[in-house]
């Protein structure tokens, strides 16, 4: 299993005895060093599924994950723990419910429910929604919990008597979950901890069933995220972070990309593997990429490169406004067609839903098919 594997990918999937955390750029083959490390563990050093805990961030991650180790290890991959860190929570909750207080048959509101309650809560206290906006309430709500924040902890930053009315709605929130047996999904990270920090004996049962942990898109983890981690491995120690702090998007959900920089002072004797062989992009791409990531101040060194020659150059179009872009666009995709290119192999990328309207308006007026 390991012919398939560069030397840094073998050198990552070989090392098993402490903290290791994998820096890996983009298109690295991250996936298939944490696939085949999984396996090797079961094949190789003979530990069993049931040992070991992998988290990625989306369900579509979890199941590439075990349908690739399907493919190496069969029928095992079911023993495997490998899901978000939500699924994750919810499976400890799921077996530990009444020590936290909850019913067996306990909800889980999603984030239209939660705004509901947000919603009946403002309208109870006779607040203005149009200046206590319910959903911006109910995100500072989530962003509390995700920073392991509660009611009481928020008074001390509640400063104006805008903040004030949010810790006082945040209190009646909690009170209500709790009377309906409800959990929302911040919860999903926050109990669990919350569980573990009461109940000592059980954070060692748990830490022994999950000796080896590994953790896909380290950079993107919050507060609890890495709290819960660091409390699952604290025992014995085999956890395998990997990540790119370079690649770290997700601040305005509480992700915090300096957990991966902080990865050696939490673990003293950290092994640190680069992977930063390219197997997605040219050359041309990668230098572009190494000279907009070189500008950010906090940062682990490292330098994409690929074996897959220089390629196109990038092409850089500064457009007066939007309708020109799109008609940039539209020039271009004709010049694509008129070589041959069919359009279900042209595709454009936008940052936000936003700016298709005007996209599309200029392909109607060109006549040109496209789905969104």
């Amino acid at each position: 299993m390991l012919d398939e594997l560069n030397d840094k990918q073998k050198e990552a999937v070989l090392y098993n005895d402490g903290p290791l955390l994998i820096i890996a750029g983009a298109g690295a083959g991250k996936t298939k060093t944490l696939t085949t490390k999984i396996a090797y563990l079961i094949e190789e050093k003979k530990v069993s599924p049931y040992n070991i805990l992998a988290i990625t961030f989306t369900n579509k991650a979890a199941k590439e994950m075990k349908d690739r180790l399907f493919k190496i290890v069969g029928n095992d991959v079911k023993k495997l723990t490998v899901s978000t860190f939500h699924s994750f929570g919810l499976k400890l909750l799921r077996e530990n419910y009444e020590r936290l207080g909850y019913d067996k048959n306990f909800v889980i509101m999603d984030s239209d429910d939660s705004l509901t309650v947000v919603k009946k809560i403002i309208k109870d206290m006779n607040y203005d929604p149009k200046i206590y906006n319910p959903r911006a309430i109910r995100n500072k709500i989530s962003s509390c919990k995700n920073e392991m924040m509660s009611p009481a902890q928020y008074e001390r930053y509640a400063v104006s008597d805008y903040e004030k009315v949010v810790k006082e709605i945040y209190e009646k929130y909690e009170t209500k979950l709790q009377r309906n047996n409800s959990v929302d999904f911040d919860d999903l990270l926050l109990l669990p901890i919350e569980l573990f920090r009461k109940n000592p004996n059980l954070l060692l049962e748990y830490q022994d069933i999950y000796k080896y942990i590994l953790i896909d898109e380290y950079q993107d983890t919050n507060e609890a995220q890495y709290i819960l981690t660091k409390l699952l491995s604290e025992r014995h120690r085999n956890i395998t972070c990997v990540g790119d702090d370079s690649q770290s998007i997700y601040s305005f959900r509480g992700a915090n990309y300096k957990n991966i920089l902080n990865f050696e002072k939490d673990y003293k004797d950290a092994k640190i593997v680069l992977l930063e062989e390219n197997y997605r992009s040219t050359s041309n791409i990668l230098d572009a990429a190494n000279n907009v990531i070189k500008n950010n101040k906090q940062r682990k060194d490292k330098n994409l490169w690929t074996s897959r020659g220089v390629g196109e150059k990038i092409k850089y179009y500064r457009a007066y406004n939007e309708r020109d872009e799109a008609q940039y666009v539209i020039r271009k995709i004709k010049e694509l067609i008129n070589k041959n290119i069919e359009y279900k192999d042209i595709a454009i990328l936008y940052r936000t839903n936003a700016q298709s309207r005007v996209m599309e308006e200029e392909m109607l007026k060109e006549n040109l098919p496209y789905r969104v």
